[in-house]
């Protein structure tokens, strides 16, 4: 029986990686003022990010802003700290 488990954990790991894969997140903002106008995201966490990012854009946010905004590791609002850095071309893990 532990054999077994073992197998199906693994097979759950590989899923967990495949849907990984799977996962986006974009954020649109204007090439002059830097100011967050959308986003799109695809993830299995989309309403956490959404609403950090809505929070954002509802006070006029930048992407700089968002960047230099505290984001825990290892974590999926991470992933919103390195879009924001990646609008200028300046991420740190893709």
């Amino acid at each position: 029986m532990l054999v077994i488990l073992i197998d199906l954990l693994k097979l759950l790991e590989e899923e967990l990686k495949q849907r990984r894969k799977k996962e986006e997140l974009k954020i649109l903002a204007d090439e002059k003022t830097d100011k967050v106008l959308g986003v799109s995201v695809i993830s299995t966490m989309a309403g956490t990010i959404i609403a950090e990012l809505a929070l954002g854009m509802e006070f006029g946010a930048s992407a700089e802003d968002i960047a230099r905004t505290c984001h825990a590791h290892p974590t999926h609002s991470e992933a919103v700290k390195e879009a924001a850095m990646a609008v200028d071309k300046r991420p740190i893990h893709f």
